[in-house]
C-alpha cells in the first residue's frame, strides 16, 4: 500500500502501476491511495464514499474490517 498526500502524485503513481510492474516482471498489484482515502477508511467511509472505483490501475483489492 502507497499512500500520498498530494492528489497528482496518487494519479500519476495509479496510472504507471501496471507499467511499472511490467518492467520488473511483478504481477502483484500495488494499491495507490491519496491520504484522504486512507483517512476516510479510518473514519469507517465505505469504498463507494472514498472513490476506490475511480482508480485508473484497475480494481484494487483491499481486505477492509
Amino acid at each position: 500500500l502507497v499512500a500520498t498526500p498530494c492528489p497528482l502524485c496518487q494519479m500519476q503513481l495509479d496510472m504507471y502501476e501496471p507499467e511499472g510492474r511490467d518492467a520488473i516482471g511483478d504481477t502483484t498489484q500495488m494499491p495507490i491511495l491519496h491520504l484522504q482515502q486512507l483517512v476516510g477508511l479510518a473514519m469507517g467511509m465505505s469504498k463507494a464514499d472514498i472513490g476506490f472505483d475511480r482508480h485508473v490501475s484497475g480494481k484494487l483489492q483491499l481486505k477492509l474490517g
